[in-house]
């Protein structure tokens, strides 16, 4: 959905924007109504992957949208990376939660994207725990909140990483790859399998 698209009704369309990790604020959402109310139809509709949908934009009212500086934010192309992370609410507001993985996973999405190109978007589900909020497997790549050993030989934050899982007409449950990784190792981790297993290529300096 990300981007502009026409809809059914003629001489309308829709805008798909990306919202890193789903993570927003009270002013985000009076920024964003205040997009939909001034180029849209007033409605605004949240996705499943976290993200939003303005709707019903008339034609003329399109180059002016895209000039907007709230669509630097929340981009209607976001990098393939970000564009698939999708992320539970974690230990900032969840008990159950075992990690923080929206700050992670926004961290990883962000560094990752400046170092690697990927060829197409790919789903990676962040969640805090074993009851799977974030549908870790479901996930081309998953992650899974759970305790590891730190190289100082503490107990701290990590993650059991899954691969393989998908959605749609065929789905698929992902399966184990690595155990215990420390969250400190997770971004080396998942540079590591998007290379060998999802065809990323290191960017050129």
């Amino acid at each position: 959905h990300y981007g502009i698209h026409p809809q059914k009704q003629d001489g309308l369309h829709f805008a798909g924007l990306h919202v890193p990790v789903g993570r927003l604020k009270a002013d985000d959402f009076q920024d964003l109504a205040g997009l939909a109310e001034r180029y849209g139809d007033g409605d605004i509709r949240l996705t499943e992957d976290q993200n939003v949908i303005l709707s019903g934009i008339p034609s003329a009212r399109l180059e002016a949208l895209q000039a907007e500086p709230l669509l630097q934010r929340f981009s209607l192309q976001p990098s393939h990376l970000a564009a698939g992370t999708v992320s539970c609410t974690g230990n900032t507001y969840c008990s159950f939660a075992l990690t923080n993985t929206k700050d992670q996973a926004l961290a990883a999405a962000e560094e990752l994207d400046r170092e690697l190109e990927l060829p197409e978007e790919l789903k990676i589900h962040w969640t805090g725990c074993p009851n799977t909020c974030g549908q870790a497997y479901m996930g081309a790549i998953g992650l899974t909140g759970t305790k590891a050993r730190t190289p100082e030989g503490e107990m701290g934050e990590g993650y059991d990483i899954t691969i393989g899982g998908s959605q749609g007409a065929n789905p698929q449950v992902g399966q184990l790859h690595r155990k215990a990784v420390p969250a400190s190792a997770v971004k080396q981790v998942l540079k590591e399998v998007l290379i060998e297993h999802f065809g990323a290529k290191p960017r050129q300096p």
